[in-house]
């Protein structure tokens, strides 16, 4: 069996478009996201260690509207409870957010304009079996750390 070198160069050429083709695909489903976070979500955060015991088992409940991009995603919102309880006046500090989501994880850093002073942090999160994604978050302030969870607000009723 006799080969041309044109079969070999034919056979080259299909090997290397299979390839690339192989890694496009790839790359498409690892760049497409498996889930939309585009919305309204709350995040709540208990504090179980830090360096400053009022905070020790306090809960913090924000609201937060996500844009999503890709797997990029940004969010702003406000504190809206502490321990159950609904903020008021100045106590309804900004909150911002930007994470990036990977398959069934969330790392996503913030930034909080707290009353005396701006503190930041991140949050790890997974996806859980009922939708929401839970994990635990850190925080400059007091060095406060913790459980997270995230949780997308049901649609109004039209």
């Amino acid at each position: 069996m006799k080969l041309s070198w044109g079969g070999m160069i034919g056979t080259a050429a299909t090997v290397v478009t299979l390839i690339g083709g192989i890694v496009a695909i790839k790359q498409y489903y690892d760049q497409t996201p498996t889930h939309d976070l585009s919305g309204t979500w709350t995040i709540t955060n208990k504090i179980d260690q830090t360096s400053y015991s009022a905070f020790m088992n306090l809960e913090l409940t924000y609201t937060v509207t996500i844009t999503q991009s890709g797997s990029d995603f940004t969010g702003s919102g406000t504190k809206t409870m502490e321990s159950g309880q609904p903020v008021i006046g100045k106590a309804h500090t900004p909150i911002q957010i930007k994470g990036k989501l990977n398959k069934d994880s969330i790392l996503a850093s913030f930034i909080e304009q707290g009353t005396t002073r701006e503190s930041t942090g991140e949050f790890r999160w997974k996806l859980a079996k009922d939708g929401s994604w839970v994990g635990t978050f850190f925080s400059d302030a007091a060095n406060s750390k913790g459980t997270s969870v995230l949780r997308q607000m049901s649609a109004a009723p039209q």
